[in-house]
């Protein structure tokens, strides 16, 4: 990790105080080398402390879209599904609404429709009585909130995607930028999932460095893997998560950039007609899709009494397993 310079000694002594009071065992049981401590946690540092800067430039969260362009079938013979599906798949997935995870219970591997976001409650707003925010990233092993998550196997998931968005533009005039790999047009994000008092079966991705080709956009990606690392993913030690959160992120020139003029914060909707163009059309059919003209007659809007953030669900009072 290359960090600016103007940190100085009192950054440093920041960092040293924030590897004192690290609470999780991850860090002192699972990670022996004091360097690598030192990079993680200078990472968790920087997560938090918006004057520093990351390769130069102020440092950014991953974007929270991403898109499954394949149909479930598809999808359930790719990661070798043992239960056929009964979920649909979404037509993009932002944090707070449904997403597909792939994971192993008893034997089986099971593909389901879950929630993106874990739920993240602090003590200022228990203090004001907020209902609890969604975190939907995992890049700090050593906070708190993933002690247990991270090292556990059995919270461990897939999570499928063709594309994932970035904002392209300036402020206030952002478009979405997506990329995908185009040697692996269908692949696997690194992901934790878990059943949660407040919002029920929940899923987070773990985020990686960027490559040349998404760091110009973000500089943080998701932390993809190879079909041959799904099982090493799914039921490895502590040590496999920490190599893959670590590791070099994949080569630029397995990635492709698709530049549509949809605003960051809107999306395509699509007829059923049109399901199959967009799974399987060209390039040129994705942008016919993106250009048209949605009828707004075929639009309804209905009016209710829903709150907008939802009030906490009852669930099993044991947050394990899904």
């Amino acid at each position: 990790m290359i960090v600016d310079k103007t940190i100085g000694s009192s950054g440093d002594k920041k960092i040293a105080r924030s590897i004192e009071r690290t609470p999780t065992f991850i860090l002192r049981n699972y990670i022996p080398s004091p360097m690598a401590r030192y990079q993680v946690a200078l990472f968790s540092f920087c997560s938090y402390d918006k004057r520093l800067t990351v390769f130069g430039e102020p440092r950014q969260l991953m974007s929270r879209l991403f898109a499954i362009a394949r149909k479930i079938e598809e999808i359930a013979e790719h990661f070798r599904v043992d239960v056929p599906p009964s979920c649909d798949v979404p037509t993009e997935t932002i944090e707070g609404s449904a997403g597909l995870v792939i994971f192993d219970k008893d034997g089986l591997r099971l593909l389901k429709s879950l929630n993106w976001g874990f739920p993240r409650h602090t003590s200022e707003m228990r203090h004001n009585g907020e209902p609890p925010g969604r975190i939907g990233l995992v890049a700090d092993l050593t906070n708190p909130l993933w002690n247990k998550t991270v090292v556990d196997p059995r919270y461990r998931c897939l999570i499928p995607l063709t594309h994932f968005a970035n904002p392209d533009g300036p402020k206030g005039e952002k478009t979405r930028a997506w990329f995908s790999m185009s040697r692996q047009p269908l692949t696997a994000w690194a992901g934790f999932c878990r059943n949660t008092p407040e919002f029920g079966p929940v899923f987070a991705g773990m985020t990686m460095t960027a490559n040349e080709k998404v760091r110009p956009y973000n500089d943080r990606m998701p932390a993809l893997l190879k079909p041959e690392e799904y099982e090493r993913w799914l039921h490895g030690a502590i040590q496999d998560v920490i190599e893959f959160r670590f590791r070099e992120p994949p080569p630029s020139d397995d990635f492709e950039i698709l530049h549509t003029r949809d605003r960051w914060r809107s999306g395509i909707l699509l007829h059923p007609d049109e399901y199959d163009l967009w799974m399987h059309g060209s390039l040129g059919d994705l942008v016919a899709l993106q250009q048209r003209k949605y009828p707004a007659e075929s639009i309804l809007m209905e009016r209710t009494n829903d709150l907008w953030v939802a009030k906490k669900q009852a669930v099993s009072e044991t947050p394990t397993l899904l």
